[in-house]
């Protein structure tokens, strides 16, 4: 009895001992009010037209323990019943435009059928509801009964309720109990969700979700319970294109009533063996089909309205980009015939092009299907049309276990028209099976296990063609388990070409990768350890060796080994790169700084060099979300001849960061033709290597002879200027189901797109001894994002739309009529002009007055020419200079 009384003032103390206990046969009143907001967290309160979107709902509450467990007094079956429901705005608005004027009836909003669930000690069981009850009205049950669960006692527990299975720790203190939910943790089987596999270029969604409760003098009923919940959904680069949810539930009890209808039974089957109507259902809410709020057209009709905006001449413009998220939307909605209807529909004959890449950024089964049957990927003729299907594809964020499957067959089996159509498919299925394998189980798929293999089997091909294209297509999954492979390469290759692409796909890797083994490889390549390279392979393994994680005696090592050095050109170009890195706040570059800390390794003998080569690092664009940087890596020959040219750009946002685009320029063999021996025993040759989004798209390269570079001397130049890439890819594809507490779903999607048109060119006269190399960038970015919200008696939300295009182009111009050659590099920002919409509602059913307000800003951006590096001015100051007071000769 001691025992006893000393446990039950334990209990007391802690509170956390302490039973609920309604009474059977008893009805507990409580009052309850839900409220929902929508909002655009970047605008300000006192914006013009600014107003929440959302409702409120008031009703009346009754609970009855219909039932209770003779062996356990704890475990009971509840009836719920909603009374008396009301609706309202959550802000204040003129009568004319206030959608809950002419609200309808309570019966309209929430039926009058009674849920029952099973209730022990406040956590929830099973749950019964009348089977004509709808969608609607039974989520805003389940969000009372989430409300109604409750532990009495700290700790963490999984709990599942409207939101799904998730993870809840309680806080109990004398008769108040503190619920947090980790809402990142909640999972409900239905969900179809899909994320960009790039975190930087997907969306953040910053969650709370928490409840109080108060418990009665004696603990045994809930006096009130309040909860709060918010989502706040952001670009991660452009955190004002934004959305927010907003979702409170306030419960409070007010009185007591005996009398109430029980039900008899040994179990709670028994007890409601009666009532037919009654079934089981889920506690986790129940998604109602949501239909557009506005717009809405099918396939055929948005074809009519975006066609002119889809041609050719609307490439790299804000007209393209917008276009293609509508029809995007539009072909996901759509089946097989309508889709089939819209393609060989006459009168889209001239937008075809770009249907495709529409076609192939919808990734529906529908969708899927329809390309395989309309395209003939044997067509020699559409060879360019479908190897631009294959890049398009290869952006996508959610590719289908069918699709990944036809793409291998095809490239087993010879199924496209040539070569260069295989290699654009192997790269894409390449960054395929990085995405899908991007969820750990899929990777143990049979067709991710094939992919895998065959591209691995193109790696031991004695072909060298071949084997860099394995090689590069591997390098686009970027998967962990293949980086010892490539280092084993590296460490035994003899092909140049081999060993420079592989180099190059370690590179893509993060810093993490590269431990004291893997550079050990690359210093043994650059310093020639175990045989001779070429200086460009040598450049390769240092340039990667010095901006992943070198050690301090790494980068000593190799400034030491300036001076032995045989190619002018590339001593100023490693000493130009180890400049750029101490400007950097990386890990490199921290190396870098400690390193040259000591004046034995700083000096003039290591660090004055002379030549054209550069490397160096800018600010193209830092914003609060964001910063954006290029790169330039440029290499010359000893008689100023272009051997490589690299542009880059980056982004960085949240610790993240994205190589956004990256062109290569390279030319061989061009310098013999003046006297200089590189070493190099290849022909001659020029190409363009392009990286979009962290991506490696086929290289393109031709072959010069001996009769090509006799041409030069006699013409006036000759310009090799090619397009690297165009089309419209969807790069932002974000969709998920935010499930409140309170019962209500909400949709949150995001796509962007972006139209493009990438060219870059060497213009190379030894009549006139020049060069210029061009890199044109044109293209236009789209962005449309919503939350919405369907509780079955009201639709809200929020959409937001930003859109903008431009241009950057890169030349880089080098005389070398005389020694020392003449250079100059100019890079050049067309004007910008960033478009912003937020447009909000409200559609209450049975209500004569809608609700809406738009909000417009824009944003223009003045061209620019950047400046690069202090003797890039000077030269381009002497260049251009002497270029206007020769205008008028005949030249």
């Amino acid at each position: 009895m001691k025992m006893q009384l000393t446990l039950l003032a334990f209990c007391f103390i802690l509170s956390t001992c302490t039973a609920l206990n309604y009474e059977l046969g008893k009805m507990y009143k409580y009052s309850y009010e839900t409220e929902l907001k929508v909002d655009d967290p970047s605008l300000d309160k006192d914006t013009i037209g600014h107003s929440d979107a959302g409702f409120k709902l008031s009703s009346n509450v009754n609970l009855v323990v219909a039932w209770q467990n003779s062996a356990n007094k704890q475990d009971q079956l509840i009836e719920l019943t909603v009374q008396d429901a009301k609706v309202s705005n959550v802000s204040e608005r003129p009568e004319d435009r206030n959608t809950f004027t002419n609200a309808p009836l309570s019966k309209q909003i929430v039926s009058p059928y009674s849920v029952f669930f099973q209730w022990n000690d406040g956590r929830v069981g099973s749950v019964y509801a009348n089977e004509r009850d709808v969608s609607g009205s039974l989520n805003m049950k389940r969000g009372l009964i989430s409300l109604l669960q409750i532990q009495l006692a700290n700790g963490k527990v999984t709990e599942t309720d409207a939101s799904g299975e998730c993870q809840v720790t309680y806080t109990a203190k004398e008769r108040t109990i503190k619920k947090v939910k980790d809402s990142k943790t909640c999972s409900a089987p239905s969900d179809v969700n899909y994320y960009h596999p790039q975190q930087i270029m997907d969306i953040d969604v910053r969650s709370e979700v928490k409840a109080d409760y108060k418990l009665s003098d004696d603990g045994s009923i809930i006096q009130s319970a309040s909860s709060f919940e918010s989502h706040l959904t952001g670009i991660n680069v452009r955190k004002s294109l934004a959305s927010s949810v907003v979702s409170t539930q306030d419960l409070t009890y007010v009185s007591t009533e005996g009398g109430a209808k029980m039900l008899s039974g040994a179990t709670i089957d028994d007890a409601l063996a009666s009532n037919t109507d009654l079934v089981a259902i889920s506690m986790i809410s129940e998604p109602i089909q949501q239909q557009c709020t506005s717009g809405c057209e099918i396939p055929s009709k948005v074809m009519e309205r975006l066609r002119s905006n889809l041609k050719g001449e609307h490439m790299s413009k804000t007209e393209s980009a917008i276009a293609s998220i509508d029809a995007v939307l539009a072909f996901r909605n759509a089946g097989k015939d309508t889709l089939l209807a819209v393609l060989r529909d006459p009168k889209n004959k001239d937008i075809l092009p770009q249907l495709m890449d529409i076609l192939a950024a919808t990734q529906t089964l529908a969708s899927e299907k329809v390309l395989l049957e309309v395209v003939n990927f044997k067509d020699e003729e559409n060879a360019e049309g479908i190897e631009r299907i294959f890049f398009v594809t290869g952006y996508n964020n959610h590719p289908s276990e069918f699709l990944l499957e036809k793409y291998l067959d095809m490239l087993k089996n010879n199924g496209v028209p040539n070569d260069e159509v295989k290699e654009t498919l192997a790269l894409t299925l390449g960054n395929l099976l990085g995405i899908y394998c991007g969820t750990e189980s899929r990777c143990k798929t049979k067709v991710a296990i094939d992919i895998k293999e065959y591209l691995l089997e193109m790696v031991k091909s004695d072909d060298v063609a071949t084997k860099c294209q394995g090689l590069r297509a591997l390098g686009n999954a970027e998967m962990p388990s293949l980086f010892q492979t490539f280092v084993d390469i590296a460490a035994n290759e003899v092909d140049a070409d081999v060993l420079t692409t592989v180099i190059n796909v370690m590179d893509v890797y993060d810093k993490e990768f590269f431990t004291k083994e893997v550079n050990a490889v690359l210093n043994r390549i650059y310093h020639e350890v175990q045989r001779e390279y070429t200086y460009v392979i040598r450049l390769t393994a240092a340039n990667t060796l010095l901006t992943k994680n070198p050690s301090e005696q790494d980068v000593i090592n190799i400034l030491l080994s300036l001076n032995c050095q045989k190619v002018p050109e590339m001593v100023t170009f490693l000493t130009a790169k180890i400049d750029n890195l101490m400007t950097l706040n990386t890990v490199a570059g921290k190396t870098v700084r400690k390193a040259l800390s000591s004046a034995a390794v700083s000096n003039y003998n290591t660090r004055a060099h002379s030549g054209l080569s550069a490397a160096f690092t800018n600010v193209m664009a830092d914003t609060a979300d964001a910063l954006s940087t290029f790169d330039q890596d440029i290499l010359f020959t000893s008689t100023a001849v272009l051997r490589k040219s690299d542009f880059s750009v980056n982004l960085e946002a949240d610790d993240n960061t994205l190589q956004i685009a990256n062109v290569g320029i390279w030319a061989r063999g061009l310098e013999t033709f003046l006297g200089e021996d590189t070493g190099e025993e290849a022909g001659a040759a020029a190409g363009l290597s392009v990286k979009m989004m962290d991506v490696q798209l086929r290289p393109m390269s031709f072959s010069m002879t001996m009769s090509d570079l006799m041409s030069l001397v006699w013409s006036m130049g000759s310009d090799s200027s090619m397009t690297a890439l165009q089309g419209i890819i969807l790069l932002q594809d974000h969709f998920e189901t935010i499930r409140l507490q309170s019962g209500f779903d909400v949709e949150v999607a995001v796509q962007g797109t972006v139209s493009l048109k990438l060219s870059g060119g060497l213009d190379f006269s030894l009549w006139e001894r020049s060069s210029t190399t061009s890199i044109y960038n044109n293209g236009a970015m789209a962005v449309r994002g919503s939350l919405k919200v369907d509780t079955g008696f009201l639709k809200t939300g929020i959409e937001y739309s930003a859109d903008a295009d431009g241009s950057i182009t890169f030349i880089t111009r080098v005389l070398f009529a005389e020694l020392p050659a003449k250079f100059c590099m100019q890079m050049m920002q067309e004007p910008l002009l960033f478009r912003h919409r937020v447009y909000k509602y409200e559609e209450l059913m049975g209500s004569t007055t809608k609700f809406s307000v738009a909000v417009k800003r824009n944003t223009l951006a003045p061209p620019q020419s950047f400046k690069l590096y202090k003797q890039n001015s000077i030269q381009c100051d002497q260049m251009l200079g002497q270029e206007e007071e020769e205008s008028d000769s005949w030249w």
